[in-house]
């Protein structure tokens, strides 16, 4: 995740925000924008799905270093006030694409480092959300996009294997 700060810095500026005007949209500070940009910190699993609702970008395209910055993908500012919660289906979808592909918990934690079946138990409950970074690693190792797993616009059964 690399390159999510200057991803981010690119669609403020591309829509002509300051951070001033975009931080209370992410319901973030200035000073945390701003080390988000500088790549200090990471994103939120909550902020990121933010970022990509308010832009109109998928989640792939923000936290996937294998997608180019440039050319900058055609997007949207959304003016509508987002939910807080925006995937309470996250949990339902690791489970069921988890169930189709024929993988135990433990099976699919050995896919990712470092975690435990008690992680994906955890996640497929709903007791636990994963980072962007987790995220990333499951929606490899489940073959689908970060988009089917974190918003909620995609329906349960809807998801194309990404291989």
């Amino acid at each position: 995740m690399r390159a999510f700060g200057s991803k981010l810095r690119a669609l403020r500026e591309y829509h002509g925000l300051s951070q001033l005007a975009l931080a209370p949209r992410l319901a973030l500070s200035n000073g945390h924008l701003n080390n988000l940009e500088l790549g200090r910190r990471e994103p939120s699993f909550d902020a990121a799905i933010r970022m990509a609702l308010i832009f109109g970008v998928s989640t792939d395209y923000l936290l996937r270093d294998s997608i180019p910055l440039a050319p900058l993908p055609p997007s949207r500012l959304l003016q509508t006030t987002l939910p807080e919660a925006v995937a309470s289906s996250f949990a339902q979808k690791v489970a069921y694409v988890r169930q189709h592909r024929r993988l135990s918990q433990v099976a699919l934690a050995a896919l990712l480092v470092p975690s435990s079946q008690a992680t994906i138990s955890n996640l497929e409950a709903g007791r636990k959300r994963p980072s962007p970074r987790l995220a990333l690693q499951l929606a490899d190792a489940l073959r689908v996009s970060t988009d089917y797993l974190l918003l909620d616009n995609i329906p349960l059964g809807e998801f194309h294997d990404t291989r």
